[in-house]
């Protein structure tokens, strides 16, 4: 769940003809989306936050993440 939580995101922004990115992105994703055409550029801020919390249902135990992007947290009974 926290690997999914802190993936680095992009955002295609049609205004200005890019797609920011945060880092780190992966090389070979970077590659991939410039040979399609597009035009790459860091993300000037974080894109997006998130929480989440798992529900392990054998065991009963809830397990939260919060992105830590942004200010947050994930709170669950």
């Amino acid at each position: 769940m926290f690997k999914r939580l802190w993936t680095p995101r992009f955002f295609p922004n049609p205004y200005r003809d890019e797609v920011e990115v945060e880092e780190p992105i992966d090389k070979e994703m970077r590659e991939k989306l410039k040979a399609l055409g597009h035009n790459i550029q860091p993300a000037k801020k974080p894109i997006g936050g998130s929480q989440a919390i798992f529900v392990d249902w054998e065991t009963g135990f809830l397990i939260g993440g919060s992105d830590p992007r942004k200010d947050g947290c994930a709170i669950g009974y």
